[in-house]
């Protein structure tokens, strides 16, 4: 099973990667030369191939891993495909010409918040159930790693 999932992963990522040459070169957009690009297809299909390959080979695909990769997918397409992507990016990059352009700061800043809250709880879920235990004293040293900074930048008041 394990295999099978590194193998349709192997293929969506080599789908994707051609259809994303296509469209910038119906753009005439620089492309990479073609070697080069079957190259790293090669590569990243390898190194896709071979972790596959090591966790079938040891226990089997982890629950934790496969929610992590659906998070990434579903975070992946927001920030990508919706507009509440372009307006974390908009926010995140400058938040006085966001303003200015008619997106609401305060609001992409609370939910850029509370979706990092959400995975810090989601975190916290998989954290325990590791362990298959929760105590109090399991995420002391942790309580600063999540940070919403990495997503967007929007919580960043300018210089005085």
């Amino acid at each position: 099973m394990t295999v099978l999932i590194g193998v349709i992963g192997v293929i969506l990522y080599i789908r994707s990667a051609i259809i994303g040459r296509r469209k910038k070169q119906a753009y005439n957009f620089e492309v990479m030369p073609m070697n080069i690009f079957i190259l790293q297809l090669v590569f990243i299909s390898l190194i896709m191939l071979s972790l596959t390959w090591v966790l079938a080979s040891y226990n089997g695909l982890s629950w934790t891993f496969v929610v992590v990769l659906v998070v990434v997918g579903i975070y992946s397409f927001i920030t990508t495909q919706t507009v509440l992507g372009r307006h974390i990016y908009a926010t995140g990059g400058n938040p006085e010409a966001a303003t200015l352009s008619g997106i609401s700061v305060p609001r992409i800043t609370f939910i850029v918040f509370a979706s990092m809250g959400m995975l810090s709880a989601l975190s916290g879920i998989l954290f325990s159930s590791r362990l298959q235990s929760a105590t109090t004293t399991a995420g002391n040293l942790l309580s600063w790693t999540p940070s919403p900074r990495p997503m967007s930048a929007a919580s960043r008041r300018p210089a005085a």
